[in-house]
């Protein structure tokens, strides 16, 4: 591949250390996804519990756990925009067109 990208600039960064950055940032946006899902679950699961034994006037564990959910949330999708931004750098024509042909279908989550 060469080092030209479509604007015709160098690339910053040689190829491996574009694909080892890439590589980093989207086991690291994975992680906090699967914990964020984890955290929801959890405090989903102790809501019902509270909601179901009528111990909702009390201090209760679902309403503790969220807090660290918002955190959690934040930083996968942070850890989410890494990946992209680093795939227009060491990718560039291939991620425009792929963006271009599927962000359509993508935008078709919202009305479904």
């Amino acid at each position: 591949m060469s080092d030209l990208t479509d604007l015709l600039l160098k690339k910053p960064l040689t190829d491996e250390v574009l694909r080892g950055l890439l590589f980093g940032t989207f086991a690291l946006h994975l992680l906090f996804v699967l914990l964020t899902i984890g955290t929801a679950v959890i405090s989903f699961f102790h809501f019902v519990h509270a909601l179901w034994r009528g111990k909702m006037k009390e201090p209760r564990w679902d309403r503790e756990i969220l807090k660290t959910f918002f955190g959690l949330k934040s930083l996968a999708a942070v850890l989410g925009v890494a990946p992209l931004l680093l795939m227009q750098v060491g990718f560039p024509v291939p991620f425009f067109t792929a963006v271009n042909l599927f962000a359509p279908f993508w935008m078709l989550i919202i009305p479904c």
